[in-house]
């Protein structure tokens, strides 16, 4: 049976400039965003993005011609990017990620640093699960 893996990102401090590089709610007055920006309470949203690989359940065979994904929020004149993201894992989680960010870009790269594909998306929900199918 294929195990389904989970890569969720957390806080890890220094991911965007300018930020107040918090790690932990307790560090900020509201809560502490995936960016490692203080943010009011309440003020984040859950995103989760799920991919296939032409129509195909990301495994080796099917991400073979990807190298790495880059997933990469923008939005009121900032934005945070997500690279190495492995295609094999198949989905990526977002569990406070800032209000600000209203655009959502995944891209597959090749060994070589080439650009395969790019896909772009609004995020219009406060609590998006959304699903692509990367074509390389």
């Amino acid at each position: 049976m294929a195990a389904l893996l989970l890569l969720v990102i957390v806080p890890a401090g220094c991911l965007t400039p300018g930020s107040d590089n918090c790690r932990l709610d307790s560090e900020c007055p509201g809560e502490c965003a995936n960016t490692g920006d203080c943010v009011p309470a309440g003020s984040t949203r859950f995103v989760r993005i799920h991919w296939t690989v032409h129509g195909a359940t990301p495994d080796e065979t099917s991400c073979s011609p990807i190298a790495e994904l880059e997933v990469a929020f923008s939005g009121d004149g900032d934005g945070s990017s997500y690279r190495p993201v492995p295609c094999e894992v198949g989905q990526i989680t977002f569990t406070k990620l800032p209000a600000w960010f209203d655009t959502v870009e995944v891209s597959a790269w090749s060994e070589a640093g080439i650009l395969l594909c790019r896909f772009e998306a609004a995020i219009a929900e406060p609590n998006l699960v959304m699903s692509i199918d990367l074509q390389p």
